[in-house]
């Protein structure tokens, strides 16, 4: 970090945005690091993935590794197939009592 040292904080709390933009105060990696992911195409897409997963939501994550040229995979949690079936059985309405049962779809009847 650089210029850091003129923002204001006090105790843990992160300087303002303003005090950011105002002292123009940067950060990076230092010489070694830098060459490191420089050289490292993949490396860097896995730092920018950490960075979105860590602070942006996941709505937007996608749109942001485009715009700024990262290659991200986009993951989704693995959803239980029986969650549905689970949350249905367990389930008991209040006012009657009457319990919902999971069926799968069953073709229609047909003479």
């Amino acid at each position: 970090m650089q210029k850091a040292e003129f923002c204001s904080t006090s105790g843990s709390r992160q300087p303002p945005k303003r005090e950011l933009i105002e002292y123009n105060v940067v950060g990076g990696f230092d010489a070694v690091n830098f060459a490191l992911v420089t050289k490292k195409r993949k490396l860097i897409d896995m730092l920018a993935q950490q960075i979105l997963e860590a602070h942006f939501p996941t709505s937007i994550q996608e749109d942001i590794a485009d715009e700024m040229g990262f290659d991200i995979r986009t993951s989704f949690r693995q959803r239980d197939p029986k969650f549905r079936q689970a949350v249905l059985r367990a389930y008991t309405l209040s006012m009657c009592g009457l319990r919902l049962q999971y069926a799968p779809r069953q073709r229609p009847y047909s003479p």
